[in-house]
């Protein structure tokens, strides 16, 4: 990305400072609401999922934690200039 004064690159990282800000801000609303909603079903898939009990060897399927850090490492990704742009 090319820019002709220091405002215009200003401009672009506070506009992408402002996306990681609201993107960060829904990841946490997200979680919080995983949280709340959390039921025994949930726990037992927690208690057998295969990537954060694999030391475990469990072979079960990943669990709702796991898919919410699959879902941050995307945010974070898509929010670095270069990155997630396809």
């Amino acid at each position: 990305m090319v820019f002709r004064d220091v405002h215009g690159l200003r401009l672009v990282i506070q506009q992408d400072l402002e996306a990681a800000v609201a993107a960060a801000a829904d990841v946490a609303t997200r979680l919080t609401a995983l949280d709340a909603m959390c039921g025994h079903a949930d726990v037992q898939r927690a208690a057998h999922c295969k990537r954060c009990r694999a030391e475990m060897g469990r072979a079960g399927v990943v669990c709702q934690y796991c898919q919410a850090e699959d879902e941050v490492r995307l945010v974070v990704c898509s929010s670095r200039p270069g990155q997630g742009q396809g």
